[in-house]
């Protein structure tokens, strides 16, 4: 592409509209005005010529005349008198052989052949030779003429006129400059008024067309001078609901959804096309265009506004997502953290430290729910509403929705009244159905029954001193709003119901419930003023049933374990009841043994086996009778042996029970010896279980440090020196050297 192409391509639009425009109104006019000029050069020339013929014709009369008259001299007059002519320059008359007969003015041309031969023949001829003009014309050689002439010659002279070139080329040359400055005064006139006529009709609404897009690819949605058609008030529309009702930016036939219903089927577009407004009003090409770009303007900025919208409501969703995934991942660890352990203290402390975290309080209490479970509220009230949910339930009535107390006003206030109406056979005051819960806590705040509850504070953080009460009270306070309503509640007003010491702004109480009983309260407090919504307070009440099962199976798990050791206590004070020298030998076994253990790095399970082979290692002798048992003498070979079985039969005794086989390798091996003498199995070494060892050290020591019937203790040094005289032979070497650390 030329350079000068290419220049031009780079160019604004307005530029190459008005170079384009002043271009060809410049061509145009110049084309004009070489028209006009060519017109009136050739309409000169016709005049000359015609000019021309006329004094030919003049003279070949008059010379005709003259000289049939012989009066020659009138020929020469009429030539002077001709030659003054506009556009004659000379005039002159040849003869045929070319040579001059009259002349006035400037010298005649000289006839040559060529020119002659056309003559000759008696047609008119005009020659330009050296830029000068001349019309010739040949005189007839005529039957009065032949006097003079020879009759064969067709022609006897001719007539030459010189034209005026200069002059000719004088009027075409002022005509040329006058048409010059009309083209270049008009060439300059209506290019002005195109410019400034396109310019406002087209250049300016594109330019400012271009300037809106512009705007609107940068994302500001601007409308391009507004139509006004008030389209509605033109039809006298009242509908309201229109979008280009009491709207004038853009008319309603750019809208989307929107059709004159005076039309028959009102659909876009053949509604349109036909409504009166859209045909007086929809402008040409350029307003249409602006109404269509004000129209897209309009739809981008509403894409735009859904578009926001809708990322709003993603992000706000992603939000809650991420919230969501947050809260998931908290009730996860929480299930983590509580179920790790079955140790009822840690499972607490997890709890407790997961919920302050869960809500920012720096401060909290633990408490379980202890109740008087032998009786429910209905026996308490001696209530027989039967149609009451919890009536003769083992559920009482504040934990079932849409139930509650009458509520009896009187000068000293709410109370309740345990007693039948009289006439009343199936209405207790004690039983009606609650409308809200609001309803239901104020007629609960009067319950006696609920009274007698008591919290027992199990675990506390960050208190700021000791706990006044190991008792406290179901109060009205927040406390017993959660308890009623069975859901987490947050409070403003410091209520401070267990009188911590701490400076209080928030407190946020969450129930533990166990299959919708509760069974604790959780209280957490903070000194700063901290918010939680529904959404929250939800949370906190789901992480807190996650919470409660683990806590409750840490409970029910301790409880389970108290009562197997409960069991073994009874089993190994069934063997001791036989023989009253061996009283609080097991227990002082187990101690012994723990000691070690901890010693020893030995695993908490491995601890609570070992404790309940120290408790239960003699369970065999349960077997054994009383007499032998208490005999002070020495025992024969058959005793003896019936002694030492009692290992063997302890294992047969309790193998049944499945809690307590962890126990039974210790319980069969406690008195094996380090050099293969002992019994049952003669084990020597470490083919001896640790727990064993320890066992069969912390045995030896107590029945040492015991009277038996037929020896009195030993002291502390001749225990010592025991242990240290068969370390190695009977006991482990290094069991025997942790006791020698504590005795």
């Amino acid at each position: 592409m030329p350079a000068f192409l290419q220049r031009f391509k780079n160019l604004s639009l307005e530029t190459k509209f008005i170079a384009t425009l002043v271009l060809s109104v410049t061509l145009a006019i110049v084309i004009l005005t070489a028209l006009i000029i060519r017109r009136e050069g050739i309409i000169v020339r016709k005049e000359h010529t015609r000019n021309a013929e006329t004094v030919a014709t003049v003279i070949c009369s008059a010379l005709k005349d003259n000289m049939l008259s012989g009066r020659p001299e009138d020929t020469a007059r009429l030539l002077s008198e001709l030659s003054p002519i506009d556009g004659i320059k000379g005039l002159g008359i040849l003869k045929t052989n070319g040579t001059t007969a009259f002349q006035e003015g400037t010298p005649l041309l000289q006839v040559d052949p060529h020119i002659l031969r056309p003559l000759q023949k008696g047609e008119i001829t005009q020659v330009s030779l050296e830029g000068t003009q001349f019309y010739l014309r040949p005189l007839l050689n005529e039957q009065r003429c032949h006097a003079c002439h020879a009759a064969e010659e067709k022609i006897r002279g001719i007539v030459v006129i010189q034209l005026a070139s200069a002059e000719k080329e004088h009027s075409v040359a002022d005509l040329t400059g006058r048409m010059a400055a009309f083209g270049l005064f008009t060439t300059i006139s209506l290019s002005a008024v195109l410019i400034a006529f396109s310019r406002r009709m087209v250049l300016s609404p594109v330019r400012s067309l271009t300037e809106a897009t512009r705007k609107i690819a940068g994302g500001e949605y601007v409308f391009f001078k507004p139509r006004g058609t008030r389209c509605y008030e033109i039809n006298c529309c009242g509908n309201t609901g229109c979008p280009s009702y009491a709207d004038d930016t853009i008319p309603c036939w750019l809208r989307e959804s929107t059709a004159c219903n005076a039309i028959p089927g009102g659909k876009k577009p053949e509604a349109c096309f036909t409504c009166v407004v859209y045909k007086t009003q929809k402008g040409d090409e350029i307003t249409q265009l602006i109404d269509n770009h004000n129209r897209m303007s309009l739809t981008l900025s509403e894409n735009d506004s859904n578009r926001r919208r809708y990322i709003g409501e993603i992000e706000t969703l992603n939000q809650e997502l991420l919230a969501s995934n947050k809260k998931l991942g908290t009730l996860l660890e929480a299930s983590r953290d509580i179920n790790a352990s079955l140790d009822l203290d840690q499972t607490l402390r997890a709890a407790l430290k997961l919920l302050a975290g869960a809500t920012g309080m720096e401060a909290g209490m633990l408490l379980f729910v202890e109740e008087d479970v032998t009786k429910r509220c209905h026996e308490f009230f001696d209530c027989d509403a039967y149609h009451c949910p919890a009536y003769k339930r083992d559920i009482n009535c504040w934990r079932v929705p849409g139930t509650m107390c009458i509520e009896l006003t009187k000068s000293q206030g709410v109370y309740l009244m345990p007693k039948k109406f009289r006439g009343e056979e199936d209405r207790h005051t004690h039983y009606d159905p609650a409308l809200n819960v609001t309803d239901k806590i104020g007629a609960c705040s009067g319950c006696d029954f609920l009274s007698t509850i008591t919290l027992l504070p199990k675990m506390s953080m960050g208190i700021g001193g000791p706990v006044e009460h190991d008792r406290l009270k179901l109060k009205s306070s927040i406390m017993h709003r959660a308890f009623v309503t069975g859901r987490a509640l947050m409070n403003y007003t410091a209520e401070n119901p267990l009188g911590l010491h701490l400076e209080i702004k928030s407190e946020v109480v969450i129930p533990l419930k166990v299959h919708d009983e509760v069974a604790g309260i959780v209280y957490l407090a903070s000194g700063d003023s901290l918010y939680y919504g529904k959404e929250e307070l939800s949370f906190l009440q789901s992480l807190a049933e996650v919470i409660s099962s683990g806590i409750f199976n840490s409970r029910l798990f301790e409880e389970m374990g108290t009562s197997y050791f409960q069991t073994v206590m009874a089993l190994s004070n069934a063997v001791e009841a036989k023989d009253p020298y061996t009283r609080g030998h097991s227990e002082r076994v187990a101690v012994y043994s723990l000691k070690a253990a901890e010693a020893f790095d030995l695993g908490r399970q491995e601890i609570e086996h070992l404790r309940f082979a120290a408790i239960l290692h003699d369970i065999g002798k349960i077997s054994i009778r009383v007499e032998l048992l208490r005999k002070d003498s020495g025992l024969d070979d058959s005793e003896r042996q019936m002694m030492m079985s009692h290992p063997e039969s302890g294992v047969r005794i309790l193998e049944p029970v499945a809690f307590l086989r962890p126990a039974l390798p210790a319980i069969l091996h406690h008195h094996e010896r380090l050099d293969g003498s002992g019994y049952p199995h003669g084990l020597k070494g470490k083919q001896i279980p640790l727990k064993a060892r320890i066992l069969c050290v912390a045995d030896a020591l107590d029945a040492m440090l015991s009277d038996r019937s037929y020896r009195k203790a030993l002291s502390v040094e001749a225990a010592r020196a025991e242990l240290k005289k068969y370390a190695g032979i009977q006991f482990d070497q290094e069991v025997v050297e942790f006791f020698l650390t504590i005795l």
